[in-house]
């Protein structure tokens, strides 16, 4: 309901669980797992030049229930979104927010929907949590396993999109991703040798939050 009030939109379907994908509006401080807002991820992914004019192209990943592909598509109708995510769960509340949308929503695990695809800008709000954390009961109880888990140091599926993102962009694009707290040391050690620039941005708690990597030119 708070990203529905926040796009002036009467319902954002399943956003009331799906909080990966559905938080509060800008300048809240997140959930008590500390997870913020997606709001500080799309205005990033948005502000973006495309690398070679024109409309530029967007991919975002893990999708959920479409709040990061309906917010961006309600910013900036003239980008063109595909929107991924594995679940075929997550994927119909997708289509249920998506579509008076001319986003293109496609099933699939990661980047194996868009094999061959290159974007301006890649999004992502990847599962980054470490197994066996203990979470709070509204997070826990509602959200799938998939969604919130990472491996051992919560890092299985950063590593996968930082390594994967490059041969996914055109020349100047950008990946934009949320990371947990505490994990910008790490992420940024993984993507530099693969990235022009790379920049840890922190969320309105302070908390390392958003990763940007930028391709050369």
């Amino acid at each position: 309901k708070n990203v529905a009030r926040l796009l002036a939109h009467d319902s954002v379907h399943g956003s009331a669980r799906l909080s990966r994908s559905g938080q509060g509006p800008t300048g809240s401080q997140g959930d008590e797992a500390g997870r913020p807002a997606p709001v500080d991820l799309r205005r990033r992914a948005t502000e973006r030049d495309p690398a070679g004019g024109g409309a530029l192209r967007l991919l975002d990943l893990a999708t959920g229930s479409g709040c990061i592909a309906l917010a961006i598509a309600r910013q900036r109708p003239d980008v063109r979104i595909v929107a991924v995510d594995q679940s075929a769960a997550a994927l119909a509340w997708a289509r249920l927010n998506l579509h008076a949308t001319a986003v293109e929503i496609r099933r699939g695990d990661l980047f194996a929907p868009v094999a061959g695809e290159r974007f301006d800008c890649i999004c992502c709000n990847p599962p980054y949590v470490e197994e066996g954390a203990i979470l709070p009961s509204d997070v826990r109880g509602y959200e799938p396993a998939a969604a919130l888990f990472a491996g051992a140091d919560g890092l299985a599926a950063l590593r996968r999109v930082v390594a994967e993102a490059p041969a996914h962009l055109l020349p100047g694009g950008w990946l934009v991703m949320e990371i947990g707290a505490g994990q910008g040391r790490a992420v940024t050690r993984l993507a530099r040798p693969l990235f022009a620039t790379v920049a840890i941005h922190r969320d309105y708690s302070g908390h390392e939050r958003i990763f940007v990597g930028r391709q050369p030119p």
